[in-house]
């Protein structure tokens, strides 16, 4: 199983202007979590959920999406669709470690 750390968050929550592949894989773990889109299209209320380090861990660790929207699941799916984790740590190492978590929850939704 891949593997997300708090160094990891605080690397993306840092970024003021993140690169698309980056604000993508994050919507998608936002979506996954049961957020509202509109949320989860924001970055700067993106980085508000992921500051907080223990509940995204937690829901990482449980991969628990069963009251989350199908069509957020779908929506989810479709930004992770165009990445793969080595290109996204081309660009940023906790991009691509993250996206290895949310693509596993994404499948298993």
């Amino acid at each position: 199983m891949a593997t997300i750390t708090k160094g990891d968050l605080t690397e993306l929550k840092s970024l003021s202007k993140p690169p698309v592949g980056v604000t993508d894989v994050v919507t998608a773990l936002i979506l996954l979590m049961g957020h509202d889109m509109r949320l989860a299209t924001d970055w700067h209320l993106c980085k508000k959920v992921i500051s907080d380090t223990p509940k995204v861990i937690a829901f990482l660790q449980s991969k628990d999406t069963k009251t989350v929207d199908p069509a957020h699941v779908q929506f989810a799916k479709d930004k992770l669709a165009p990445y793969e984790a080595d290109g996204l740590k081309k660009i940023s190492m906790a991009a691509g470690n993250l996206f290895k978590c949310v693509s596993e929850i994404a499948r298993s939704a």
